[in-house]
This record gives structure tokens, sequence and C-alpha cells, in this order.
């Protein structure tokens, strides 16, 4: 992401599709700055195309900055796709990702109270590695308060 350019321009704004989907490194491995994303969607801000989508962005990449620009943007989708992959905290830990459910629903809730009508997807996996039944009571737990 540090180093696209927009040579390509009419490709992205004179296609028939209306939206334009930004899918950042979704590895939770990745060291991409965030302030990188953020310069990417203030460019793909000036071009004259009509919505801006994140397709799937890790929770510790989406930041103030990132949700600051979604509240003020005329063109960005007010739907995240977020994933969390699991509810509990010990398979998170396993699986190698940056957050931990608490960051999830706060991150969750912030979203909630800056943007109106925001949409959430999420990813979940059920069995990994350990314990089916009791990550699946875990996760629903977790889950419920949200629906």
């Amino acid at each position: 992401i540090a180093n696209y350019e927009f040579k390509d321009e009419k490709s992205l704004s004179g296609s028939r599709y209306p939206e334009t989907e930004i899918n950042p490194e979704i590895n939770s491995k990745s060291e991409i700055p965030n302030s990188k994303l953020i310069d990417v969607l203030h460019e793909l801000e000036k071009l004259p195309i009509e919505r801006i989508r994140i397709s799937s962005i890790e929770p510790n990449l989406l930041n103030n900055e990132i949700i600051s620009f979604a509240k003020s943007s005329d063109k960005f989708c007010n739907h995240f796709h977020i994933p969390l992959q699991s509810g509990d905290n010990e398979i998170l830990k396993l699986m190698r990702r940056r957050y931990n459910r608490e960051y999830y629903r706060e991150l969750v809730n912030k979203l909630n109270e800056e943007i109106k009508d925001v949409g959430i997807g999420v990813d979940v996996i059920v069995g990994f590695r350990v314990r089916v039944k009791s990550i699946l009571r875990i996760l629903t737990a977790f889950l419920n308060p949200c629906l």
C-alpha cells in the first residue's frame, strides 16, 4: 500500500461499477502502518468514483484516523468487514491475532457510536484446534449482545 500509485485513474473512474473496494493486507502478521492506508483512502476520495469500501480490515488496523475519515467522507460506505475469528482470547492468541475480544468489542461499540447506521460484517472460525463445543458457547455468548 505504501508504494501504491494511482497511475490508471481511468480504469478506476471509468468503470461501469460505481464502487471501489480496497482490501488492505489482511494478514495479521503484516507491518502495514495505518497512516499508509489512510493515505490511500484520501487519494481514492479525490478520484471521480461514487463509493469507497474497505473489504476486510483487521481490527488492529482500524484506527481513529480511518474511523474519522469514514465518518466524514461522502464517498465511504458505512460498512466494515472486520474479521473476529474467535470470541475466545486463548484461541485468538493461538491464532497470533493482534487483538483480543475486549478490543474487538470496544471497536464495534466505537463504530456504532461514531458512524450513523454503520454495518459490520464478521468472520468467525469454529473448531480451531480444540474444544469445538466450548468454543462455540464462548463465541455465541460474545456475539449475542450484538444481535
